[in-house]
């Protein structure tokens, strides 16, 4: 169960991250 936590909290700020990429323009300039 810890490991299926991992793995959703992952997969779940890979997709943050995605979106504020997309939101910023892949310009790099995270906030």
């Amino acid at each position: 169960m810890f490991c299926q936590f991992i793995l959703t909290k992952s997969v779940y700020l890979s997709v943050v991250l995605d979106d504020r990429l997309k939101i910023y323009g892949y310009n790099g300039q995270l906030p």
